[in-house]
């Protein structure tokens, strides 16, 4: 299991923003107010469990949508036990590698059920 977090560096239009991490984390408008006052991370989530798919489309919504308005988000991939003090450039990687990071998972996961649907 692994843990991406997401920072917001800048957007062009942070009420938008805000609405949107508020959607797709469920944080309060505070909160989100408080992690980019204090360059704290704006949003966590746990892949590869078993609501993978759901939260590999709450990401994927999530920063799609943010870089609709411009946002310039720093995405990091951290093991699970870690915090946002693990986020350096060696865990950094970009949307394309995210997206294929969960894409491939989910892959993985169809090509195991339609293999196990075949042999019962």
């Amino acid at each position: 299991m692994s843990k991406i977090i997401l920072y917001l560096n800048n957007s062009s239009n942070y009420n938008q923003s805000f609405i949107l991490i508020k959607k797709y984390t469920e944080k309060s408008l505070s909160d989100i107010r408080k992690a980019l006052a204090s360059d704290a991370p704006i949003a966590e989530f746990i892949i590869y469990e078993n609501d993978h798919d759901l939260i590999a489309g709450k990401i994927k919504k999530l920063v799609t949508d943010l870089s609709n308005y411009d946002s310039q988000l720093e995405i990091y991939e951290v093991d699970l036990e870690e915090d946002s003090e693990a986020c350096d450039e060696s865990t950094k990687i970009s949307l394309d590698i995210l997206f294929n990071l969960l894409d491939a998972f989910s892959q993985e996961r169809e090509t195991q059920r339609h293999f196990s649907s075949r042999e019962s």
